[in-house]
């Protein structure tokens, strides 16, 4: 039971058996990019002392966005470093409940996360549909202004801005399922994506706007990376997985060629990151010059920067 809680919450949640055997929290790295290879001798850790997770760097690529829960609190809360000087982490979120899944509009000012009423993230219940409610909020990094952009009493998270800013894509139960949902950026034009059994999770759309990716369900129960038309919601092809016991949190790459995933090779301990070539489907591990695992890899418009967190820093 064990092994199969640990495959399906994936490399970054805290182990659902804490107490029995415990984790290293996890913190936020950044690393140089050249040619599309991280350079050895610039790792740098962003975050404070405290379990972080799931970065996200800034289109413009000077600042960092990310969640966790800093060392002598509770609640998760969203923090930004900087990437061009001293990285500062700054908590910029501070209300009640919890907040968390940051994801940069292309403005670079604002982010849009989940805020919700729960107190603590629990690893165990992630894809659970029967959690406490949240809500999608706006929030101008600038002010520290919130907005809500969806409300009613469903768990809204894991939300994805579409590349032009006009939408947001996210992960709801309002189906009674974890399935992908879409809406405006000002809250209206509301639709459902997804219809089947998920839990779908970590959406993410290409730079041009035509594909989305995210991860699923496999036929054998693991989670694994698919690809959708978010126009029309037809599937297409993906035929790489074979080679990972799971594979999760897509992200574009090379100007949306490529994607960016982290998996767990068959055989492997550690999860790490893959560089997955559209059309081709070749596979190539992204080496993390001073760490040993990673997971949740970004990068900037740019790729100057690669972001990401590990817990064997």
């Amino acid at each position: 039971m064990r092994r199969l809680l640990r495959r399906l919450l994936g490399p970054s949640a805290p182990d659902a058996t804490a107490g029995r055997r415990p984790r290293r929290d996890s913190a936020v790295y950044a690393l140089e990019l050249r040619d599309g290879r991280a350079v050895a001798g610039t790792l740098r850790r962003l975050s404070p002392e405290g379990d972080f997770t799931q970065p996200m760097v800034s289109p413009c690529g000077t600042r960092v966005a990310y969640w966790g829960v800093a060392r002598g609190e509770v609640a998760p809360r969203i923090w930004i470093s900087k990437l061009d000087a001293d990285p500062a982490p700054i908590r910029v979120t501070a209300a009640a409940g919890m907040q968390g899944h940051p994801y940069w509009h292309p403005d670079g000012a604002r982010l849009v996360h989940f805020a919700s009423v729960a107190s603590a993230w629990d690893p165990g219940q992630q894809f659970s549909t029967d959690r406490a409610p949240a809500r999608l909020c706006w929030l101008d990094t600038s002010t520290g202004t919130a907005a809500p952009l969806t409300d009613g009493q469903y768990t809204d998270e894991r939300p994805a801005v579409m590349p032009d800013g006009s939408a947001v894509v996210f992960v709801s139960n309002r189906s009674g399922r974890l399935n992908l949902w879409r809406v405006d950026s000002d809250g209206r034009g509301l639709t459902q994506l997804t219809n089947g059994a998920g839990p779908d999770y970590r959406p993410c759309v290409s730079p041009d706007g035509r594909q989305l990716a995210y991860f699923t369900s496999a036929a054998d129960g693991s989670h694994q990376v698919r690809l959708l038309d978010p126009s029309t919601g037809k599937q297409l092809p993906s035929e790489w997985t074979e080679r990972f016991t799971w594979s999760h949190g897509p992200f574009w790459f090379d100007n949306g060629s490529a994607l960016l995933v982290h998996a767990l090779e068959r055989g492997a301990t550690a999860p790490a990151l893959w560089r997955v070539q559209l059309h081709t489907w070749q596979v190539h591990r992204l080496e993390t010059p001073g760490l040993s695992s990673a997971s949740h890899g970004t990068v900037d418009v740019a790729e100057r920067w690669l972001v990401c967190d590990s817990r064997s820093g």
